[in-house]
């Protein structure tokens, strides 16, 4: 395969000792286009209006927004502006996880719309990112302990709370069973996309029938099985995209297209851009100078005290 010179690197978060939690406290302008592939990151803003890109969407994060990033996510974000944002990348390799499904998983922790399905959820995680910058600026004795705890209940909300699955049309709440299926399918699917994947082997691989497949993934954000596949294929294609020279048609076949014109047309409605469009956006925001101030760790602690303080004010108020 082809190299060029990475539109896109694969970073490895400096995750604090004893934990799986890397933190940070930035006045960002500009973070060149990155991933991870074995970590998710979330950022909340604190203050201002930061943006970029996310995958296959746009970024748009106003004061108190949190998103996240899934594991080798393309991404990058900017700003024109002071700002106040937490970066926490959470290690999704750890080994005292029980999730044998997590990197099947796709998250989306939000602000809109999992303010409005999970509200109590989304404060939840917006107090845990601040305890753990606070923790992990302290001194004490216990605070890796302590930092260790806050990754594994981060991880564990992200599960039940904020997979793609729990933003479905129509998801009801504690339905496990169906987030379940979906991992399933999720999983034949990464397993399976760039060759021929039929439903009707699908059904056989996981025991369900395969009109009720059909039926199923309509519930979801894909709405059909051929999406979600043509969704998978052209996320492995963006890799080829940003990390080699490889030429579109050659990309395409390598992705699980039978031709470079259903390439097109599915990066097109997913990415909202043209492959090579993609490609030459993501070469320009490689140009940009890399440019943040990261708040040393005793100086974010004494920030991060007032904005705990405002939020257990703001509860008090609305409880």
């Amino acid at each position: 395969m082809r190299k060029q010179t990475s539109l896109c690197e694969t970073i490895k978060p400096d995750y604090m000792p004893g934990t799986g939690l890397q933190v940070q406290l930035m006045n960002i302008r500009h973070i060149q286009p990155h991933r991870h592939n074995d970590a998710v990151e979330m950022l909340y803003c604190l203050q201002g209006h930061v943006w970029g890109r996310i995958a296959h969407d746009e970024l748009h994060l106003g004061t108190g927004d949190l998103v996240t990033f899934d594991r080798d996510d393309a991404h990058n974000v900017m700003a024109e502006k002071d700002n106040l944002c937490m970066i926490v990348h959470i290690d999704l390799s750890h080994p005292d996880y029980t999730h044998d499904e997590l990197f099947e998983t796709i998250f989306s922790c939000t602000t809109h719309p999992n303010f409005i399905r999970h509200p109590n959820d989304v404060q939840r995680v917006c107090d845990m990112l601040l305890a753990a910058i606070y923790t992990a600026a302290g001194q004490w004795e216990e605070k890796a302990t302590i930092c260790e705890d806050i990754h594994l209940n981060l991880v564990d909300i992200l599960m039940r709370r904020f997979s793609w699955f729990s933003i479905a049309d129509d998801y009801i709440e504690g339905e496990d069973k169906y987030a379940d299926r979906f991992r399933m399918i999720v999983k034949y699917i990464l397993n399976n996309y760039r060759r021929k994947t039929t439903i009707a082997e699908l059904s056989k691989i996981i025991y369900l029938n395969p009109s009720y497949i059909s039926s199923f993934m309509k519930r979801t954000t894909f709405h059909s099985f051929s999406e979600a596949v043509n969704y998978f294929r052209c996320f492995y294609a963006e890799h080829l995209l940003l990390e080699t020279d490889l030429p579109v048609g050659e990309i395409s076949a390598m992705a699980g297209f039978s031709s470079e014109k259903y390439f097109y047309r599915a990066f097109k409605m997913h990415w909202r851009t043209t492959p090579l469009q993609h490609r030459k956006e993501y070469a320009r925001l490689k140009q940009i100078k890399e440019e943040f101030y990261e708040y040393p760790m005793d100086e974010a602690r004494e920030i991060i005290k007032d904005y705990i303080a405002a939020r257990q004010v703001e509860k008090a108020r609305f409880t």
